[in-house]
């Protein structure tokens, strides 16, 4: 796994400082395979073609169902959108923050659900669940994940800014449940509860920790969804004046809860 420059010369651009933007050029000739989460495509220029596909050709049929079943009961995009022919695409997310380029040579790298972008060549996309109850309610991932893997370019976005850990075999790092884009496949990953309830209840971090364990790379973010919805939720506040008081006290209480259990 290798982290790419921000530019690379007829292939794509990642431009912006606050809330950055990737332009993918194609060239019909060489025949790059580019697919791209469904919704983060902003404009395409050139003779572009564009298909969206509910099934992966390599895929059984009976495979193709399942994934397709999978991906309805956990609210995700049931299609990937692809792109061919000579042009460029251009692609952004909806929340603050920074795009980053990693180069997959036979690997594979799990990643949550909304950090996906793009991907570049022969790039394999996947649904996994997660392996523990601990990390499906606690982890702030949600109940599934992405893996991509394969041989290839893929574009990771993270709220804020994204810091790269590279893990020796057996180190650790923890985090903020909900802070992490994404991990080497090589890298375990447990919840692991505050070590003082004190802390928990009113450091603000939470009463569990996402524990990754080497060897492999962690990518995590600064501006984590989860902690982006609680600062908007918290700050607005509509209803009549005799109702004020008590949405307020209600808002509260919710925030209190998330920082303990974040959803």
């Amino acid at each position: 796994m290798e982290i790419l420059n921000k530019e690379q010369d007829g292939s794509y651009k990642i431009h912006g400082e606050n809330m950055e933007m990737l332009t993918i050029f194609l060239d019909g000739a060489k025949g790059r395979r580019l697919i791209a989460e469904a919704g983060k495509m902003i404009y395409y220029d050139g003779n572009i073609n564009i298909t969206a596909k509910v099934f992966d050709e390599k895929c059984s049929y009976r495979k193709q169902i399942f994934h397709t079943m999978e991906k309805i009961i956990v609210e995700e995009p049931v299609t990937l959108t692809h792109f061919a022919g000579s042009g460029e695409v251009g692609f952004a997310d909806f929340v603050p923050g920074v795009i980053v380029p990693v180069h997959l040579e036979d690997e594979a790298i799990v990643v949550s659900k909304s950090s996906f972008i793009a991907a570049l060549d022969e790039i394999d996309i996947s649904i996994v669940s997660q392996k523990c109850v601990g990390n499906l309610f606690f982890g702030g991932e949600g109940l599934v994940l992405k893996r991509l893997h394969g041989k290839g370019d893929v574009f990771l976005h993270g709220g804020g800014n994204i810091l790269t850990h590279y893990l020796e075999k057996d180190e650790t790092i923890n985090a903020e449940a909900g802070a992490v884009v994404g991990w080497s496949e090589t890298v375990t990953h447990k919840i692991e509860h505050a070590q003082h309830i004190k802390s928990a209840l009113f450091g603000g971090e939470g009463m569990f920790l996402s524990r990754f364990s080497g060897p492999g790379t962690v990518f995590i973010q600064t501006l984590p969804l989860n902690r982006l919805r609680g600062l908007m939720g918290s700050s607005i506040c509509i209803a009549p004046p005799p109702m004020m008081f008590m949405e307020v006290v209600a808002l509260r209480l919710k925030r209190l809860i998330q920082r303990v259990i974040p959803f």
